[in-house]
Formats: structure tokens, sequence, C-alpha cells
């Protein structure tokens, strides 16, 4: 995305940050906005029907309001959406919808975090992780979990822009570190 894309976006985020009747109103509109969002990015055709000039506005916005009503979102986010397609700035809500959700999560305290593991994490190991990490942050988490084999053992952890690295290869690093400054 270009740096201008970035800056609407942000402005428009903010905007729909004010629309929000409160913190718990925009935390309920993130998962529609996203799905709608989503919906755009991953369909060719919707990309195609939102640049082309052959449609007038209203025929896609008919397009538009359907996948709106089938992710369920509340009237002020479709006259938010309405507003975009309007503006022609319906194809940076991705990056509106990722602003959005990064103005939500400093309302509410919480951090993202991306656990990479080696293998598949059990329910209980997931809760038990993500309690650390709140008590490491004094934050709520919002851990979304990958399984990378290729890591053999352990866990990598990437949150508030550092990497926790608990991993066989980090840990064997740092062991050949050692045993190298101790011969020097």
């Amino acid at each position: 995305m270009a740096a201008g894309s970035s800056v609407i976006a942000k402005r428009y985020s903010k905007a729909l940050w004010r629309l929000a009747d409160g913190p718990g109103e925009a935390t309920e509109w993130v998962q529609p906005l996203k799905s709608f969002s989503q919906a755009i990015e991953t369909s060719a055709d919707l990309r195609t029907l939102l640049k082309s000039p052959a449609y007038p506005v209203d025929k896609k916005w008919s397009v538009f309001e359907e996948i709106l009503t089938k992710v369920q979102a509340p009237k002020q986010l479709q006259h938010f959406a309405k507003y975009l397609l309007k503006s022609g700035r319906l194809e940076v809500v991705s990056e509106i919808t990722k602003q959005f959700e990064t103005l939500v999560d400093i309302s509410n305290n919480t951090v993202e975090a991306t656990v990479e593991s080696a293998l598949p994490l059990s329910e209980v190991q997931n809760k038990a992780l993500v309690d650390r990490l709140e008590k490491f942050t004094g934050k709520k988490i919002r851990a979304k979990i990958v399984t990378k084999p290729e890591l053999l053992a352990g866990i990598r952890v990437h949150m508030m822009g550092r990497t926790l690295d608990a991993t066989l290869a980090a840990n064997l690093g740092l062991m050949q570190q050692a045993l190298l400054h101790a011969e020097a």
C-alpha cells in the first residue's frame, strides 16, 4: 500500500472510531468490518466491480450492501461503507480495517501476538501461554497460533514489535555463542 493510502486509511479509521458510541460498540464492529474487508480482498470479481467504471455506484452498492447484511454489519457501518464507495475509497477498506482494529486494541489494552510453535498446542497449553504473556505485558493478548514444524521444538512469539524466541535453534545458537566466548 502506498504511503498516501495509509494516511487516508488512518483518517477514515479515526472517523469510523468517532462514529462508534464508545469502545464497546467499536469492538463489536471489528468482526463485521473484517469479514467485509476479507470478502473484497479474496474476491477478484468484487475487486473488478469496485474498479469498473461500467457500473454505476447504486449498482455497486446493492452488491456491497448485500455482503454487509450477510456479515451482520450494523447500520452505521453500512452507511460508512456506502460513503467510502461514493468517495472512491472502498479500495482501501482493508487498510482502514487494520487501522481501526489497532484503535480498538489500544482502547481495550489488547495486543496481538503471533505464536509460532513446532507442534500444535493444546487448549490448556494455549491458555497457559496467553496467561503468561498477559502477565508479562500487563495487557490482554489476542493470540494467533501458527504451527511451524521446521522449528523442531519450542515456540517463537512476535508481539509489540519484538520477538521472543524459545525455539531449539535459538537455544542452540545461544549455547554456541557461550562456548565460543568461553574458549576465547
